[in-house]
């Protein structure tokens, strides 16, 4: 137990050490558990899979009895996870194979094969639980004792429970944040202040963004107002300062989703990798002109956004332009 908890508060860890017998004859388990996750996203989603059941266990011998969950006995029983990363006998989880319980790649690999066994709609998963975090924690409680793989929509998570009333893991996985600037011929750098251009000039527009911890699935979308024209043929995108080619990423000039273009990067982007996005355009007849004088005169907006994970969203950054007078 000890080992458990001392691994538990280092990172997310699953299915840490199994001392386990299928035989065992000890105490009943009648209590319940709970999982708190601490710095979670705002509006991020969780999710729960109870993956083993604590049958019964032998404090005294550390000695315990998790049954396989039948929803996930054909996970376990794969050629690549059954005598790779498990050993089973009769239907339980008798013990953890590999070259150490506290070697982090091996645990992270077992805990991405559960997570895409989770996810195919074939194998017929559906989580124990989910909640939308509304602040920075969220709370699983009167769970049945066992091992539980937790997920966030911002990106994988491993989380465990044991003979425990109560573990606490920590959410990593930090939301992204997307920034869009503008400038004109006759400005040395781009800003994100509002811009007075005069119609049909060129303008040149620059979205950036990090790529933070565990993040996945990043798509850029970019949404003009009728009174800008973008030239779609003129995106580039950069990483950490290198232009990518077109088949490396997915650009959707017609996307359904309301917006000019979208990016899809097809989890190709790395943590800390710096995205930087250029393209052109310019106002068009149609652009709005400065009116002090109209509160609903908001200008000529072009604003971009991401999502990411599970469908969650990043901020939106904008810039406003206005027609030259």
């Amino acid at each position: 137990m000890k080992l458990i908890k001392k691994i538990a508060a280092i990172m997310f860890v699953f299915m840490m050490v199994f001392t386990l017998s299928s035989n065992v004859n000890a105490e009943e388990t009648t209590g319940t558990g709970k999982i708190i996750i601490n710095q979670a996203v705002d509006k991020a989603e969780y999710k729960i899979y109870k993956l083993l059941t604590l049958e019964s266990y032998d404090k005294k011998n550390n000695i315990y009895s998790y049954k396989i969950d039948s929803k996930w006995v054909n996970f376990f029983e794969q050629g690549d996870i059954k005598n790779t990363y498990v050993a089973t006998e009769n239907g339980y989880v008798t013990k953890w194979i590999g070259e150490g319980t506290e070697n982090e790649t091996r645990m992270q690999e077992f805990t991405k094969k559960a997570l895409e066994y989770a996810k195919n709609p074939a194998n017929g998963i559906t989580e124990t639980d989910k909640k939308t975090a509304t602040g920075d924690s969220v709370t699983f409680d009167h769970l049945g004792l066992g091992y539980y793989l937790v997920d966030s929509s911002s990106g994988a998570l491993c989380g465990l429970t044991t003979t425990d009333d109560q573990i606490t893991i920590t959410e990593k996985n930090e939301a992204p944040t997307v920034e869009k600037k503008a400038k004109l011929d006759s400005d040395t750098q781009y800003k994100n202040t509002a811009l007075y251009a005069e119609i049909s000039k060129k303008i040149d527009f620059q979205i950036g963004f990090t790529v933070t911890k565990g993040v996945e699935n990043y798509v850029l979308h970019d949404k003009a107002d009728d009174g800008i024209s973008i030239d779609s043929n003129s995106i580039k995108v950069h990483v950490n300062g290198v232009e990518k080619s077109e088949n490396e990423y997915n650009l959707d000039k017609n996307p359904n989703d309301g917006c000019t273009f979208d990016i899809d990067f097809q989890n190709k982007l790395n943590e800390n990798d710096k995205v930087v996005v250029t393209y052109t355009g310019h106002l068009k007849e149609n652009a709005k002109i400065l009116d002090l004088n109209n509160p609903e005169n908001t200008g000529n907006v072009n604003k971009s956004y991401l999502t990411y994970g599970h469908k969650n969203k990043s901020n939106e950054s904008e810039v406003i332009i206005y027609a030259g007078v």
